[in-house]
């Protein structure tokens, strides 16, 4: 849409197919199992980076790693969307660093998930606080799969601030 100062803006349309997925190098982070698994009671689910990139993803960008520094000064009215993706989407405060995070952005295509290969997901570690019941949820979703991921579980080691990841029996 043109305006009338001569730059184009992406209309509502437009920002509404825009997404972004968000992976990272590590699956035992204390922190980020407290605040995006439901502190330590949801699951975190374990890729084959290869999967994502070989093809790429339709209407995505390749994953790239997340700067971590100063916030982006960035023109709203120049650069392409490349350059304005890279600065908002891949970019992020130094304090997040222990995350080593990459992100996947979706910048075209129909609003809502973005599938994924099912070979892709190659395990599901359980928080060490699921319930009994959402633990025979995860096995039975699980139990259904093709190709079936290896589930695993976190646990609190035993004399440090750390967290094991390990197998468990299968669903």
């Amino acid at each position: 849409m043109k305006h009338s100062d001569g730059c184009t803006r992406p209309t509502k349309r437009e920002s509404a197919k825009a997404g972004i997925a968000c992976f990272s190098e590590r699956q035992d982070d204390l922190p980020m199992w407290s605040y995006y698994a439901d502190a330590h009671r949801g699951v975190c689910l374990r890729f084959l980076t290869a999967h994502f990139w070989n093809p790429p993803l339709a209407g995505c960008f390749a994953p790239a790693p997340v700067t971590y520094g100063e916030y982006p000064i960035i023109s709203f009215f120049r650069g392409s969307r490349f350059s304005h993706s890279t600065a908002m989407g891949w970019t992020k405060a130094e304090c997040w660093e222990h995350e080593r995070e990459w992100r996947i952005l979706r910048h075209e295509g129909e609003p809502g998930l973005v599938p994924f290969d099912p070979a892709a997901l190659d395990g599901v570690i359980m928080g060490c606080r699921m319930s009994d019941e959402d633990e025979a949820r995860v096995r039975d979703v699980l139990s259904r799969r093709d190709p079936r991921p290896e589930l695993l579980k976190a646990r609190p080691a035993a004399r440090e601030f750390k967290l094991v990841v390990e197998p468990v029996g299968g669903p």
